[in-house]
């Protein structure tokens, strides 16, 4: 059933059903309107209209759903956002956190780079500790004069070499040369702990600028791509009869004197023949 309504020159036609339902305007019943509330009720009726029709036509309104992604976001943004919408800025312990972390990298980055710079030069030589059956076939080689000798071991690394040479011959001078400066600070330490520093030097250089001519015994534990110019250098600048001892790796071409024959601790005897240079160190 449906009731006609003329307020302020207006026609209004609803639906009793949704009338019923849908106004509650005081003084508005069976299209009974007091003059008093004309303009008031038109009003409301006006703004109730459109809920009106949708009622009458059987439409429902439903809530406005958000998205899965919409709400994902919002997630997020209260998530990583304080109050307000301003990103919080990290605590004092997690700035202490990140600091001490940074300086652990730095630090380990300072100490082994002296160990990686070798892999960028032409020659590398690595630090590869010898083997006590090494360090024993080598001194069984070095055999100093009455009036004393000079060794040089040519990528002393820890030193070890050098402070079993000296220990094995009090009137022996072992020096070695390195250029990773953390194994000479160690290699230094090591001999006055073994009450050998009197005796050993420990020099961080560049092997190939570094004179051979004092020496008269000289070991290298060397790789195979430097073995070649290595012997240029050796016959070049050592004295005649200087005892070359050779570990891992042998010369290409210089002619062998001795040799023992153990795998990885095997080592070549050379007594090559060459020119002094006048030069002490």
């Amino acid at each position: 059933m449906q009731h006609l309504f003329v307020v302020d020159c207006r026609l209004f036609r609803i639906s009793s059903t949704a009338g019923s339902a849908l106004f509650s305007v005081p003084g508005l019943k069976q299209g009974r309107l007091t003059k008093s509330r004309s303009k008031s009720v038109c009003a409301e009726i006006v703004e109730q209209s459109p809920r009106l029709d949708e009622t009458a036509r059987g439409v429902k309104r439903e809530p406005k759903k958000m998205s899965t992604s919409g709400l994902e976001d919002q997630q997020l943004s209260a998530h990583f956002s304080g109050s307000g919408g301003i990103r919080k800025s990290p605590s004092l312990s997690g700035k202490i956190l990140i600091g001490i972390t940074g300086g652990i990298a730095v630090g380990l980055s300072i100490v082994c780079y002296p160990f990686v710079a070798p892999a960028l030069r032409k020659h590398c030589l690595p630090y590869v500790p010898a083997t006590p059956n090494q360090i024993r076939n080598v001194l069984s080689y070095v055999r100093p004069l009455p009036a004393g000798s000079r060794l040089l071991d040519i990528g002393s690394g820890d030193g070890r070499i050098v402070i079993a040479a000296a220990r094995a011959q009090p009137s022996l001078q072992a020096d070695g040369v390195e250029l990773n400066p953390w194994l000479v600070y160690y290699s230094r330490l090591a001999a006055l702990r073994n009450g050998v520093l009197g005796r050993t030097r420990f020099f961080r250089h560049d092997l190939w600028k570094f004179s051979l001519a004092p020496y008269d015994h000289i070991v290298i534990f060397g790789v195979e791509q430097m073995m070649e110019d290595l012997e240029k250098k050796i016959v070049r600048e050592v004295a005649p009869g200087t005892t070359i001892v050779a570990c891992r790796f042998p010369f290409p071409t210089m002619p062998v004197q001795e040799r023992i024959e153990e795998g990885v601790d095997s080592v070549w005897v050379y007594r090559p023949q060459g020119k002094r240079q006048e030069k002490s160190i």
